[in-house]
Parts: structure tokens; sequence; C-alpha cells
């Protein structure tokens, strides 16, 4: 009886540790892509990789966005989402290494203070805690750099969309360009940082075109405001992350004689956004020595006519497309039309 214990308990560890050798086994691809092709999935924090990589390389798919979440309180102290998720993290890249796939690793924060200053907002970290949150921030920030490195991904962004996080309260409330001029001054600081621990590509991941174009009715500053008034210096960094979203295209109020005619209109009006974006981002890149510009975050919808796509080929570095599910569009520009 005593040996039969003995036996099961032995084949169970054997069971576990196996388990745990495969989940923290794989090495980065060694193939080189010229653009990185990636998706942006619909669960939270990207942690359910393992259960989408057939379907991710099957359409094409080269590059895992892996996001990392933190939360920030009303004082501006920084908490991982959970203790355990470091060990989550690295167990999620080596699958991704495992099945051939490089690896984006995106750092990200919610504001959860009492204090945000639209009800409901969890996006811009107040001024006033600042002196809290970056010492907090920049260690985290190095500590994930460290397991970039080590753990080989092939991108990683110290923070998603810096240019909201710390420029767009201030620019409501006051008019200021405070803000943006935080951002690009924490970006040049912890740069060199980073450059200390991790040897791969940095990407500096705005938001940048998120909200849209200008628009009457609305307060929140747009395209425009950060286009014309806003500076950012991104020397230093290899790749500028911009985001854009159809769904920001200011409504359509002339009464047209079909929706065809409708859908037309808008498609144009889109177009030429999307092309001045990426012109202005190209523009940027090349001012600042970057090796060029990445779509971090898009969507489409039924009358954008794939415009990121059409209007990025053979100019961007990367798309990562924002549906929940890779659309017939993204898998057939994956697979046959880029770069």
């Amino acid at each position: 009886m005593k040996n039969k214990k003995v036996v099961l308990f032995t084949s169970i560890y054997v069971i576990l540790l196996a388990g745990v050798f495969y989940l923290f086994s794989g090495s980065p691809p060694e193939r080189k892509v010229e653009v990185y092709k990636g998706c942006v999935y619909g669960d939270p924090f990207d942690i359910f990789l393992g259960l989408k990589v057939r379907e991710m390389k099957r359409f094409g798919v080269n590059t895992a966005r892996i996001q990392v979440p933190f939360y920030v309180d009303s004082s501006g102290n920084v908490y991982e989402f959970t203790p355990y998720y470091r060990q989550l993290l690295i167990a999620t890249i080596q699958t991704a290494h495992r099945n051939g796939l490089k690896v984006y690793i995106e750092m990200n924060t919610a504001y959860s203070g009492e204090d945000t200053f639209l009800p409901g907002n969890i996006f811009t970290i107040p001024e006033r805690v600042w002196p809290t949150f970056f010492p907090q921030w920049n260690k985290m920030v190095l500590e994930h750099a460290d397991i970039a490195e080590k753990y080989g991904a092939e991108l990683y962004a110290p923070l998603a969309e810096p240019d909201g996080r710390f420029g767009l309260e201030i620019l409501l409330e006051h008019e200021s360009l405070r803000g943006f001029e935080k951002a690009s001054e924490w970006g040049q600081e912890i740069l060199p940082k980073i450059r200390e621990r991790y040897h791969g590509e940095i990407v500096w991941r705005g938001s940048i075109a998120m909200c849209g174009p200008e628009r009457p009715d609305s307060q929140t500053p747009r395209w425009e405001t950060f286009r014309d008034k806003a500076y950012i210096n991104f020397t230093g960094y290899d790749y500028i992350g911009f985001e854009i979203n159809p769904g920001f295209m200011p409504p359509v109020k002339e009464e047209y004689e079909s929706e065809e005619e409708l859908w037309s209109v808008k498609r144009e009006a889109y177009r030429e956004w999307v092309r001045e974006v990426i012109d202005t981002t190209m523009k940027w890149a090349e001012r600042d020595g970057c090796k060029g510009v990445i779509a971090a975050l898009f969507g489409e919808t039924i009358w954008s006519d794939n415009m990121v796509f059409n209007e990025g080929k053979g100019r961007l570095s990367g798309y990562f497309t924002g549906f929940a599910t890779i659309t017939s569009a993204a898998r057939d520009w994956y697979t046959e039309r880029l770069p």
C-alpha cells in the first residue's frame, strides 16, 4: 500500500513537473519578419494565447501582442494585476515562441482613483499623483524590460498611450500642453534605462489619433490638436505606434439618396484621415531617426474598405488589428498582400 502511494505521488509530481517545463520552455523564432502582423484579441489581458495560437497562425499572424496590466490608486501607487501575473506572462511568451510567433510586450495602466476627470474614466493619471506614480512605474517598466530581454521578446512598449495618460486631463481643464510635454520628457528619461537592460525593438506606443478628427460637437481635443500643437520627441525609439478607428469619424449630417452613397462619403473622409495620420507619423519617424511606424491598434467597419491596410502597404512596419477575432480582410492581407 505504501509503495502504491509513493508511485502515485511520484507520477503526479512528474506530470506536474513536465507541465511546468512545457509552459516555461520555448525559444524565440530565428526567422526575421519584414512586417509585424498581429491582432489584439478580446480578452482583457491576452492571457489565453495558448487557446488561439493555431487560429492566429492560420490567419497569417507572425507576432503575438501581450499586454501587461496594472492599476493605479488615487495616491499614485502602482499595483500589478495579480501577484502571479509575471509567471503567466513568461508562460505566455514561451507559448508564442513554441509556436513560431514573435512577441510584443505592451505595458498598460488603469487609474482607479475617485477623482477621474470624467465619470467612469480610467485613462488619465492625474498630475497630482505623478511624484508617487513615476518612481513606481519606472521600477515596473525596468523589471519587465528584464523579462522581455531574458525571454527574447521582439518588441517592448514601456507604456500604452502616454500622450493620453498624462496629457488629456490637463489639456481639457487648463488648455495646457504640459501633459504632452511630460509624456515626451518621461519617454526620453526612461529610454536609456531600458536600453541598458533590453536589446530588442522599443515602441513609443501612442494613442495619437485615437480620438478622431476635430469635430464641433465635442469638447475632447482630437487629431489636429495633437498634430499641430503637441510635440513628442521620439528620438531613440525604434518605432512609433498609433491608434486609429473609423468609429471616431465625425457623423455625416447630410442626407444621401442611398446607403451606398453615404458609405462612399464616409470612406473618402476616412481615407483622407488615415493617409494624413500615416504621412504625419512617417515624417515624425524620419525627423527623429526611428525605423518606422506601426498601426498599433486599429479597427475596420463595413464601409471603411480596409483603409489602414490599403494606405499602409509598403509604408508601415506593422499592423495590430483590433478586432476580437481576426477578420477575413486581415487574414487576406496577412497571408497574401503584405508587405
